[in-house]
């Protein structure tokens, strides 16, 4: 039997005001004795409110709010029919299940001031539903809503009743194709072996305690444990439910993971790459309290173990084709993969990485520094060069790389122009990163000498010049793992003061010489720590290190991982005095031994970095989270922001007390500009431009910054521990084909102090997709699981009250799984959606506070927010601001009144009453 309903109900009359927005939802309910899909399932709209007259009718698509639910409640069906039956005929009757799917759309009401009128209805387009179910017609006089604008009159033009029920019953008795049936736990599972449908014999699952390690205290997990075996690359595991919503991240190369999506089975995109990460949705029955929220399994493998898919939804898992490189013997740990349940994928990873943790060995913990006779001759420092260096850190400000300003034409005349591009336009650069081109190298990119190229005259007196007559607090340079992109040239400078190392690339068939000289591991920390000094000495602040997945391309021989470990070992030593960018680096070995065992207590828990740096000071490690951003491809900006998030997912939770995600440069003068800047904003990682010289836009980045010109972020004393302070993907956002434009991307950004959740919702429909603009739904209390819980702890009402930065309209919520919020965004449109949790006063007014007013991440300026009734009627506000500047507080009084105010506040603990 199937049930359908519209809200509001059809039969009624509405009336609303020109200009906004109404929001229509039509539920479909279904019961059936055996499993049923609603795969199939779509729902029209249809309305004549931009018709001239009444028989011009037009559909409207309606979103998808929620997966189909198979509740698997045992009902009788006498409630629906009202017979009695047989014993046999119960007994039948209670193995039917029902079903549930709600779609929502939302009417834009033409900003008219004369009164109208328009009606709208709705019917099931397509519906795979099993045999059986039977449609419930609508009532005779129940066929449409009547909504009226303005307070419409009764007009000739718009008659005063409902259009008769036979012009629409047409619409709701569409057939029905046949049934799809999709494997649906009947419950949420008990153990790990209940995830799957088949397992070969010779595949042992084991169920972890949930108490191994210390438990998340976010989101729940239903399960956790581990899958074992010494045959898993000859075996297969197959999935329950091959057709239901999958997702994977992918080595798009040997540099940079990507994210896949898959609808009906594995993503087509991982099917011939190594998976480091799969997720699936399962649909189940579980606590009523969470009943629309999707519920994932997050499997992740050890290293170096990958995940290779098959189409039918099997999977193995299998070592890795560079497993040569890991430093331990792997082959002695059983343990093949990690695997937990959960309603919040982030949460499950940070809760697989602990286990991850106990069972990866951890790299050296020093580097010391072996001789030979090739020894240096340009230092005899026997330690990694220490100096005191600027106190802040370089992340904190604004700051300009110039790749993507010169590329590799760089040079001493064109950063000074630069420089005084960006001073005339407005934006404060207060760091600068030389990118790829000052280095002495050959026409075949092979690193000759230390030292600055011909286009820089000044040579190493230039770094003290930039920042001595353009105030910049820090220089970065740029350079690759083993030197430059070719390694070492055979006769140069550097081949003549250290050991070289000859590694062969893949697939050669030419005589050794064409083969990789790079500085041998016996030299490797003189040659670093040499080539470091000179450039510290001449006032360089921190460095980026490219290539990092370099030795994935070399064969086996002559010991590629004996190289890898040394020198990921002198950059981990490094990173304790000098901050560093890990790029090009999505491999095991920075994965699962440089970002994972980073060490979390030697990280200093003030807000402000010490006055110098030393070996007991520790800098967040900076890790690139995506690939390049590629101005000139309008294709590379949609999936760019899709790569940072989604990678964050595993990146991110790698050691997130300890490392800041990277989103790479923007350009701020750029057809997405905005798009890319909201994303920075929210990554709480470096913030900098990449304009070509002279094209700026001043109004993009200045929501960037405080009136300081700080970056506005999370402290980093925020999250500690597993918390990590990286934007991290709505979970809904896993279900989604977002580049096909079947929805948006929400990012949930950390919301500091200030209670708040702060999400990034994006546009990322394929440019060449003809679908422009995207409309989609989020109900923040089901769907934002980082901060949904921590609202009962930060308010005293079931309030909540959502901004959106662009619009700065403000809605009141009720904080309950069902309410609701539609947004539609345009081709390369982005906003910010901002969600406090309201304080109720004893008088009955509520407050809350969205943090710094026009700012895209304004709740991060709140370290700390209290409300206090006072005496004398109204409240006492205790503001703790990261920022000065100017607040934005939203209340709504007892008798209604809605009130907005902004506060000029100082940085600082501030105290007022509103």
């Amino acid at each position: 039997m199937l049930s359908f309903a519209i809200e509001p109900p059809l039969g009624t009359s509405i009336s609303v005001q020109g200009g906004s927005q109404l929001l229509v939802r039509a539920v479909v309910a279904w019961t059936s004795s055996s499993s049923s899909s609603s795969s199939g399932l779509s729902v029209e709209l249809w309305t004549n409110v931009d018709s001239a007259g009444e028989s011009e009718w037009r559909a409207v698509a309606m979103q998808r709010e929620t997966a189909a639910l198979r509740l698997g409640v045992r009902r009788h069906l006498e409630e629906h029919r009202g017979e009695q039956r047989g014993e046999e005929q119960n007994l039948e009757e209670e193995h039917r299940e029902e079903h549930r799917a709600v779609f929502a759309a939302a009417l834009r009401i033409p900003a008219s001031r004369a009164p109208f009128a328009f009606e709208y209805t709705a019917r099931i387009v397509a519906f795979d539903a099993c045999a059986g179910c039977e449609l419930v017609a609508f009532a005779e006089g129940a066929a449409t809503t009547r909504v009226c604008v303005n307070a419409c009159p009764h007009s000739a033009t718009h008659s005063a009743t409902h259009s008769a029920a036979q012009t629409v019953k047409a619409w709701l008795t569409r057939a029905r194709n046949a049934a799809v049936h999709v494997s649906v736990l009947p419950r949420a599972p008990n153990s790990v072996t209940a995830l799957f449908a088949h397992v070969d014999a010779s595949v042992t699952l084991h169920d972890l305690p949930l108490d191994f390690g210390q438990r998340p205290s976010s989101a729940g997990i239903r399960l956790a444990g581990s899958i074992s075996s010494e045959s898993l690359d000859a075996v297969f595991l197959q999935r329950v439910s091959p057709q239901t919503s999958s997702f994977t991240l992918n080595r798009r190369n040997q540099h940079w993971l990507e994210p896949g999506y898959g609808f009906s089975g594995w993503p087509e995109s991982s099917l011939s790459r190594e998976v480091y990460l799969a997720s699936w949705n399962i649909q189940t029955q579980f606590d009523s309290a969470a009943e629309n929220q999707p519920l994932f399994v997050v499997l992740i493998p050890t290293p170096p173990h990958v995940f290779q898919m098959k189409e039918n939804g099997n999977f193995s898992i299998t070592a890795t084709p560079s497993a040569h490189l890991w430093p331990h013997d792997y082959k002695s740990n059983p343990v093949r993969a990690f695997l937990a349940v959960s309603t919040d994928p982030v949460s499950a990873v940070q809760f697989l990485m602990r286990l991850m943790r106990k069972t990866t060995p951890a790299p050296a913990a020093t580097v010391s520094i072996e001789t030979d006779d090739c020894t240096s001759e340009i230092s005899s420092t026997s330690t990694l060069h220490e100096m005191t260096v600027a106190p802040s850190r370089f992340y904190d400000r604004l700051g300009w790389c110039t790749w993507n300003s010169f590329y590799r034409d760089v040079s001493e005349a064109g950063i000074e122009a630069g420089l005084l591009n960006f001073k005339e336009s407005g934006i404060k650069i207060n760091w600068l990163l030389i990118d790829d081109g000052w280095q002495i190298v050959d026409s075949a990119l092979k690193f000759q000498a230390f030292g600055l190229n011909s286009k820089f005259p000044s040579g190493y007196s230039l770094i003290r010049k930039l920042k001595h007559e353009h105030n910049l607090s820090h220089i970065g340079v740029w350079h690759s793992l083993v030197g430059y992109w070719g390694g070492i040239h055979p006769t140069g400078e550097i081949a003549a003061h250290y050991k070289l190392q000859e590694i062969t690339q893949r697939g050669l068939t030419e005589p050794t010489s064409s083969a990789t000289l790079v500085v041998d591991s016996v030299s490797y920390s003189q040659y670093y720590n040499d080539f470091h000094k000179l450039l510290k000495d001449s006032g360089i602040d921190f460095f980026k290190v490219d290539d990092q997945s370099v030795f994935e391309a070399f064969t086996e021989a002559n010991n590629p991982g004996q190289l890898l470990q040394k020198y990921q070992e002198t950059l981990i030593q490094e990173s304790k005095t000098t901050p560093l960018i890990w790029c090009m680096s999505h491999n095991m070995q920075v994965l699962y031994q440089t970002l994972l065992h980073s060490s979390v207590s030697s990280l200093s828990s003030s807000t402000s970095a010490p006055s110098s740096y030393s070996k007991t000071s520790t800098h967040k490690k900076t890790m690139r989270s995506s690939d390049d951003f590629y101005p000139d491809d309008p294709n590379s900006h949609t999936w760019h922001i899709q790569s940072n998030a989604f990678n964050s997912l595993l990146v991110g939770n790698l050691s997130p007390s300890t490392t800041l995600m990277d989103w790479d440069m923007f350009q701020s003068s750029h057809a997405y500009a905005e798009f890319h800047a909201i994303s920075r904003a929210l990554s709480n990682g470096p913030v900098y431009l990449s304009d070509v010289l002279g094209t700026h836009n001043a109004e993009v980045v200045a929501p960037l910054l405080a009136d300081d010109g700080r970056v506005i972020r999370v402290s980093d004393s925020v999250g500690g521990g597993e918390d990590t302070i990286a934007a991290m993907p709505v979970p809904k956002s896993l279900l989604t084909d977002i580049g096909g434009g079947n929805g948006l991307l929400f990012v949930e950004a950390h919301g500091g102090g200030s209670g708040c959740a702060v999400v990034g919702v994006f546009n990322c429909a394929r440019s060449s997709d003809t679908k422009k603009s995207v409309s989609d739904l989020i109900a923040p209390t089901r769907d934002l699981v980082r901060s949904s819980a921590q609202w009962m702890t930060r308010r005293n009402s079931n309030k909540l009250a959502a901004r959106w930065y662009k619009s700065g309209q403000v809605m009141l919520l009720d904080d309950s799984m069902d309410s609701l919020v539609m947004v539609e965004l345009a081709e390369r449109e982005a906003d910010v959606l901002t969600v406090c949790p309201m304080w109720k006063s004893k008088s009955g007014m509520l407050i809350a506070c969205f943090g710094l007013h026009d700012k895209y991440y304004g709740a991060a300026a709140v370290k700390s927010i209290e409300y206090e009734d006072v005496s004398a009627g109204g409240v006492r506000v205790r503001l703790d601001a990261a920022f000065s500047g100017t607040y934005a507080f939203y209340s709504v009084l007892p008798d209604g009144t809605v009130q907005s105010h902004v506060v000029e506040c100082q940085e600082g603990l501030k105290k007022w009453y509103l």
